[in-house]
């Protein structure tokens, strides 16, 4: 009897091990053949390289490792850490590897990108930048709203921004499918994005906007110092104001731009909006709608908000403060001369004439620092390059070499003097 078991149980782990080793070799042929397609639909704009693929079961997660994406005519690529697909569970994520597509996947579902490393000093951003943005001129930088593109962080004196970004579905018994979109700027900003839709169960029903949407929710917020403070903080410079004094004129200079675009707000949104400025926090809109809205209700209002407000209850919520008056009113356009770009930013100096000079910092202060140009001086060398990484023992710097990068690691206690390259303002 004794025996019989035995062989039972051996038998059991020799099917398990070879259940194992099949989905296994399944998530990499899946893995590596939708790698090698996107590979190709990419190949007219950028290169994609990658060292290794790598699940985990327990976590129902599969993805491609130390990713190199070389964009057409750079010098060097775009490092990512991973690229995933995530399930939660093994079943799942066999289910979902099995379904070709994945269009008719019913379950949960992550795919997200970890660490992705940009320079934001790169010719083709700074392309993309001028090709999106009319008024690319750095003259014009503190012209244009607070959030403006990564070809700004430049500006700012950050010379890497590392973005780690997702989107998730999730079934929901009460809305169908609740989509949700998360993009994490480092030290910088965050966004997120949920979307509610009635109606729906599958990837291929998202795909093609089948169902309703009864809840659209936008989250937006930033660490102390994260871009907005440190934008207002250099613009102020450039006008020569104190910082309280600029971001009041800032408000009002914003409430006559959506004016001039027929858009009225109400004081209760210009007083949140001008409490954000004055203390970049969190803001939290979200729109809802019992009956629901379809695609092609959101595609006829073209992005309108005055439209949008028809089809939804609108709540917003600055700095964790609720705002009670949302309604937005339709106001007759400017037209030019109208008084169009009132309290314009006169005097502003030319950001092409201002001098990047290193600042020094306490080693302390570094953390404040990540994607700099930093000179690091310790253990008797110098180091200069991008503040790249850190940790509580040590930091990272890479400095460019040959068309490659190399990043060094310094210990934080050989740390002697820290340096800071940024704009100064004369």
């Amino acid at each position: 009897m004794t025996y019989t078991w035995r062989k039972r149980l051996l038998l059991i782990l020799v099917l398990a091990a070879l259940l194992y080793l099949t989905v296994k070799a399944l998530l990499w042929w899946r893995t590596s053949e939708l790698v090698e397609s996107l590979a190709r639909t990419a190949s007219p704009f950028a290169q994609i390289k990658y060292v290794d693929i790598r699940s985990d079961l327990l976590k129902g997660r599969v993805g491609i490792y130390d990713v190199d994406i070389v964009p057409m005519g750079a010098e060097y690529g775009i490092p990512v850490e991973s690229i995933y697909v995530e399930t939660g569970n093994p079943l799942d994520l066999a289910l979902l590897a099995a379904s070709g597509s994945g269009g008719d996947y019913v379950g949960p579902l992550k795919i997200g990108l970890q660490a992705v490393e940009l320079d934001t000093r790169a010719e083709w951003l700074q392309t993309l930048q001028k090709a999106a943005d009319a008024e690319a001129d750095p003259a014009a930088l503190c012209k244009k709203s607070v959030f403006g593109g990564l070809g700004d962080l430049s500006r700012l004196g950050q010379d890497q921004v590392v973005i780690d970004g997702f989107f998730a579905m999730v079934p929901d018994p009460g809305s169908g499918l609740r989509n949700r979109y998360g993009l994490d700027f480092v030290n910088l900003s965050s966004l997120r994005v949920e979307v509610d839709i009635a109606g729906a169960r599958t990837i291929s029903d998202a795909r093609n906007r089948r169902g309703m949407v009864q809840r659209l929710e936008f989250q937006y917020s930033e660490p102390e110092q994260g871009y907005t403070s440190r934008m207002l903080s250099l613009c102020a410079g450039l006008e020569g104001m104190a910082l309280d004094a600029y971001v009041a004129e800032r408000s009002k200079r914003l409430r006559s731009q959506w004016e001039e675009q027929g858009v009225g707000i109400s004081d209760d949104i210009f007083r949140a909006l001008e409490n954000f400025l004055r203390n970049p926090s969190s803001i939290d809109l979200t729109l809802r709608s019992t009956n629901g809205a379809s695609a092609e209700d959101l595609r006829k209002t073209d992005g309108d908000l005055l439209e949008l407000q028809e089809l939804f209850d609108v709540f917003l919520t600055v700095n964790e403060k609720a705002v009670r008056n949302v309604k937005l009113s339709r106001l007759a356009r400017k037209q030019d001369g109208d008084g169009a770009n009132a309290g314009g930013a006169n005097g502003i100096k030319d950001l092409q004439t201002l001098r990047r000079e290193y600042r020094q910092v306490s080693p302390g202060e570094l953390d404040g620092y990540l994607g700099h140009t930093v000179r690091i001086q310790a253990d008797r060398k110098e180091y200069e390059g991008t503040l790249s990484s850190m940790d509580e023992r040590s930091i990272e710097v890479t400095r460019l070499i040959l068309g490659g990068k190399m990043a060094v690691p310094v210990s934080r206690k050989d740390i002697t003097k820290a340096e800071v390259l940024l704009f100064q303002v004369q």
